[in-house]
């Protein structure tokens, strides 16, 4: 894994603070124009010049290739999916 600061910025879906980006693969770091997931709520954005976000338009999800979509939606359910277990050992907690 290779996490990459970006600037401070906030998610354009759920205002979430934003300011790094981890890519799954070592050495693999964000540029303008590449996809990435929120990692709150999910939202696929876009990097603009100056790494900041903004969410994908429905033309820029339509060019994505499959490999890169099923990457996309890959992440999207693993969060989900931590989210999911973080409030099933909260709830066994209390």
């Amino acid at each position: 894994m290779t996490t990459t600061r970006v600037p401070l910025q906030y998610c354009p879906e759920c205002k979430t603070q934003l300011e790094a980006a981890t890519s799954l693969i070592d050495g693999q770091t964000p540029e303008p124009g590449d996809p990435t997931v929120c990692i709150v709520c999910t939202a696929i954005l876009i990097y603009e010049p100056g790494m900041m976000v903004r969410l994908a338009t429905k033309d820029e999800l339509r060019a994505l290739t499959p490999a890169n979509l099923f990457e996309l939606v890959r992440t999207q359910t693993a969060i989900r999916e931590m989210h999911r277990q973080r409030r099933r050992d909260n709830y066994a907690n209390n």
